[in-house]
C-alpha cells in the first residue's frame, strides 16, 4: 500500500489554490491525464468530464468493501487536513479525490502501473497548488491569481498524442 499512503500523505499537504500564477506544463498535465484515460474512454464519446458518474462507478466497483472504507477515511483525512488550514476544496477537486486514491490503491494492487494510473498527472497538477473545478465554461484551473479555463480536450485529439508526451 505504498503508493495509497504516499498519495494520502502528498494530498493531505496540498495548499489548495495557492499557485501562484498559471505555469508552462500545466495544460500538459491534463491532457497526460486525459490520455491515461484513453483505455476506458468510450470511443462514441468526444469527452470527458474531469468526473463521470458511470467511469467512477465502474472503478469504485473493482474495490472491496474494505478497500471502499479505507479510501473513505483518507478523503476525510484530507479534507479534514485542508480545513484545519483554512483552505477549501472546489468541487470538482473534491470529488476527484476518492478517485485519485482508488487509482493508487489499483496500483499498489498491480492492477495498474504507476505510469498507467491517471491520476497521477493530477497529483502532480494538485502539488502545485491548482484546484480544478469543471463548468458550462469548460475545465477550470485556480491559482492565486483566479481562473484559467480550457475546454475538455476530445477524445480525437488525446488519441494523437504520443507516449512521449505523457507527464507525471
Amino acid at each position: 500500500m505504498d503508493n495509497f499512503v504516499e498519495r494520502v500523505e502528498l494530498l493531505k499537504s496540498v495548499s489548495w489554490g495557492a499557485a501562484p500564477a498559471w505555469m508552462p506544463g500545466t495544460e500538459r498535465l491534463l491532457l497526460a491525464h486525459y490520455q491515461r484515460l484513453l483505455p476506458v474512454w468510450p470511443a462514441e464519446r468526444k469527452y470527458l468530464a474531469p468526473v463521470e458518474r458511470q467511469r467512477t462507478a465502474d472503478l469504485w466497483g473493482r474495490l472491496t468493501g474494505a478497500e471502499q472504507s479505507q479510501v473513505e477515511h483518507a478523503v476525510q483525512e484530507i479534507l479534514t487536513s485542508a480545513a484545519a488550514r483554512g483552505l477549501s476544496l472546489e468541487p470538482t477537486t473534491s470529488q476527484l479525490l476518492p478517485i485519485l486514491l482508488a487509482w493508487s490503491l489499483e496500483v499498489d494492487l498491480g492492477r495498474l502501473t504507476k505510469e498507467e494510473d491517471p491520476g497521477e498527472p493530477l497529483v502532480t497538477l494538485f502539488q502545485q497548488g491548482f484546484q480544478l473545478n469543471y463548468t458550462d465554461a469548460g475545465i477550470e484551473l485556480q491559482h492565486l491569481g483566479g481562473w484559467q479555463s480550457m475546454a475538455p480536450p476530445e477524445r480525437a485529439f488525446i488519441a494523437t498524442l504520443g507516449a512521449s508526451d505523457h507527464a507525471g
